[in-house]
């Protein structure tokens, strides 16, 4: 999606579009095997990367690797594809996070 060199710490205004565009055209797809998916609630610049909240629905609410695997699995693919190293993502259920 970005070149190596085109880091998303640059690119502030674009970063929901592009995490909302990578859920639904790759990880969603993904869960509706499971029944599940997740849902964007907020991102949160943190210096020079981003802390990503998601919330884990149908299949995926309540299960374990959403708290492992699958989750770990989702920070790497959204970092790879972002070119954002440092980009965390954390699941927000059960949390109260404020869109921006």
């Amino acid at each position: 999606m970005y070149s190596e060199g085109d880091r998303m710490s640059d690119k502030p205004f674009y970063i929901n579009e592009q995490v909302q565009e990578l859920i639904d055209e790759y990880i969603n797809p993904g869960l509706e095997m499971h029944n599940g998916s997740v849902e964007l609630v907020n991102i949160i610049s943190k210096g020079a990367s981003w802390e990503v909240a998601l919330n884990f629905n149908g299949g995926c609410l309540g299960c374990p690797s959403s708290e492992g695997a699958t989750l770990k699995n989702i920070e790497f693919f959204l970092s790879e594809n972002l070119c954002a190293p440092g980009l965390t993502v954390i699941n927000a259920n059960g949390q109260s996070y404020a869109k921006e």
